[in-house]
């Protein structure tokens, strides 16, 4: 059976595409006859190009009994019946992933439909470019984009052209989820010299049988490189997939310093496969690693950087080095007053938060959330989790997630004016998290 290779991380995946409904037609639910469709065909396929072979009969047989052993709802939704398929296997087999998607149609099934989105409308994910004072390039690249089209290239080749009179360039990959390996390497190729060079090899799997292949650099681009300037990478607990094998690559070849958190440890590529009409399945049928040292990314473990903070510390921690490195190859006294003048205004750019010790009250954990306080600002993660979300409060002891997307806190007091517990609001739903270990 063909599939379609991604490189992408389950947590973040997106997908649009023409319903096959009406807004006035209901979904049909999901009946036992299409659970066991869908199940079979997940073993199946598990079976025959899970990349790690000698456990791909473990990880089926587990799945099956799990399943066998479920009081399904014969009204359950698809969207919820996929849901709970995912969670499975990633909890099984450890694997970010493993993913059961519902695609409401046949048309949207295919990698490329499910990824569509991917490409001019967002700019092949380059969201935004500017100058920080120092002459300091800044990109905000949100993922690679799914397929190698010349529009990509060209994309990533004007912003390079742009920034050839940068004295540093900072690439900020904090959320990036990845995308596709070989726009990783078009792009990591600007931060080395001009050469072709086997920068990663990939083990892959497919039915049935192994291969290995390499992933190369670009001895010839059409903008100038910046291996000769200062680049720092940042990274947090969203940076999956290709964004971490571009931060690995980074540390290898010495291209580059890392700024931020660890990644999120999502190392193997995948493969999507049709599961019937409404239903696909990612496959982890690969993964890459460096040639060099024979180290790939172990699924959870995520890469470290060499400048550990906050993930909303990190453009200012990385700004901040990247005019000390300047200033430090500046020989001409006159600059290097300039620079030190730059160096100290700067940091009125990144306000730290007024420290409130309110705010570190509320900081623990609290059953599977965790708050933390750092610089006067709260901080949400969930367990399992290695994404930290910024608190932005919105009404007495009341703070939401500042992406906007939920979910809504409210912090609780005890008779003694201690914070003890939370009420987490999502979706329509309240649930209420006693303190279990104060921070």
């Amino acid at each position: 059976m063909k599939s379609n290779n991604v490189y992408f991380l389950l947590c973040f995946i997106l997908v649009t595409g023409e319903p096959a409904f009406s807004q006035n037609e209901m979904i049909k639910p999901v009946d036992h006859r299409e659970m066991k469709a869908v199940a079979d065909s997940i073993i199946s396929l598990i079976r025959m190009n899970y990349l790690f072979s000698e456990k791909s009969d473990s990880i089926a047989i587990s799945f099956m009994s799990w399943f066998s052993k479920q009081s399904w709802s014969d009204t359950i939704g698809p969207a919820d019946f996929a849901n709970a398929l995912s969670q499975q296997l990633v909890r099984q087999s450890g694997d970010l992933h493993f993913f059961v998607q519902y695609a409401a149609s046949k048309k949207s099934q295919g990698a490329l439909q499910v990824f569509g989105w991917l490409g001019k409308d967002y700019n092949y994910g380059i969201a935004k470019t500017e100058w920080l004072p120092g002459q300091i390039g800044y990109i905000d690249y949100r993922f690679f984009n799914f397929t190698m089209m010349p529009e990509a290239k060209q994309a990533i080749d004007q912003v390079m052209q742009s920034f050839s009179a940068a004295r540093a360039v900072i690439i900020d990959l904090r959320d990036n989820p990845g995308g596709d390996g070989e726009m990783g390497a078009y792009f990591f190729s600007y931060l080395i010299p001009e050469d072709s060079v086997v920068l990663l090899s990939n083990i892959n799997r497919s039915a049935g049988i192994s291969s290995t292949s390499q992933l190369y650099s670009y001895k010839y681009l059409p903008s100038p490189r910046i291996n000769n300037m200062p680049v720092y990478v940042l990274t947090d607990g969203g940076t999956g997939s290709t964004s971490e094998l571009f931060s690995i690559l980074c540390r290898t070849n010495k291209a580059a310093h890392l700024v931020g958190e660890a990644t999120a440890g999502g190392g193997h590529n995948m493969s999507v496969f049709p599961l019937g009409e409404r239903f696909t399945i990612g496959i982890p049928t690969g993964r890459y690693y460096d040639p060099k040292t024979g180290k790939g990314i172990q699924e959870s473990d995520g890469v470290h950087p060499d400048t550990e903070c906050d993930q909303e510390d990190a453009l200012a921690i990385a700004h901040q080095l990247a005019l000390k490195e300047i200033t430090a190859k500046t020989t001409d006294t006159t600059e290097k007053k300039k620079l030190d003048y730059l160096l100290k205004t700067t940091k009125a750019l990144y306000p730290s938060g007024i420290y409130d010790d309110h705010m570190k009250d509320k900081a623990g954990i609290y059953g599977t959330v965790t708050i933390s306080c750092s610089n006067g600002r709260l901080f949400y993660q969930r367990s399992g989790r290695k994404a930290k979300k910024l608190l932005i409060q919105t009404g007495p002891e009341e703070y939401g997630v500042n992406t906007g997307e939920g979910p809504l806190l409210r912090f609780e007091k005890d008779a003694q004016g201690n914070y003890d517990k939370i009420a987490v609001q999502y979706s329509g739903t309240s649930r209420i998290y006693p303190l279990t270990k104060k921070s």
